[in-house]
């Protein structure tokens, strides 16, 4: 069991949490991330339009009324009632895609750097049960009879690496995982 423990906190070490294959890792995750934005961002400017046609068109059947220049009959209520549901279900819309649209954190790295050295120092010099439990955080480790099979998150991984506490210092904390990468 030592011996296997040994192995996979060497891979860690080497592979994994190395300054470069760790900018690599988050680099590529931050690049995903700001493609999404941007998708998500213009989904948001048409979704913005839609719920302002949907108001300007019923402002301006208000206005006719208003004006006198069109009477309320069964036909002008019933298109109004139609506006309006185009208009709550335009801003419902809008509402629900903002709420999905997620604050991105900047990719720094000075952080990568220290959460890299953090989780080293950690691979070298915590005891047994600290180890295992920052590595759990990040991490699984399967072994099977003829493989080792480390996985985990790069999303765990992009808020471990960028969590800070208010003292300044690296927090340990993990997120739903959802297998990404391999080491």
């Amino acid at each position: 069991m030592a011996h296997l423990d040994e192995l996979v906190l060497k891979v860690l070490r080497e592979k994994l949490f190395a300054p470069e294959r760790l900018a690599a890792l988050l680099t590529a995750l931050a690049a995903k991330r700001s493609e999404r934005a941007e998708a998500q961002n213009t989904r948001l400017v048409a979704l913005q339009v839609e719920a302002d046609n949907a108001r300007e068109r019923l402002q301006r059947l208000y206005a006719l009324v208003e004006d006198g220049l069109a009477e309320m009959d069964d036909l002008l209520r019933e298109r109004i009632s139609i506006l309006k549901a185009d208009r709550e279900k335009a801003q419902a819309a809008l509402d629900r895609a903002r709420r999905e649209v997620g604050g991105e954190v900047a990719l720094d790295p000075e952080k990568i750097a220290a959460f890299s050295k953090l989780m080293r120092d950690v691979l070298d010099n915590a005891d047994n049960p600290t180890r295992k439990a920052y590595l759990r955080s990040l991490l699984n480790v399967e072994v099977g009879p003829e493989k080792i099979l480390i996985t985990g998150s790069r999303e765990t991984l992009y808020a471990a690496a960028n969590a800070r506490n208010s003292s300044g210092e690296i927090v340990q904390f993990s997120v739903g995982a959802k297998r990404m990468w391999v080491a």
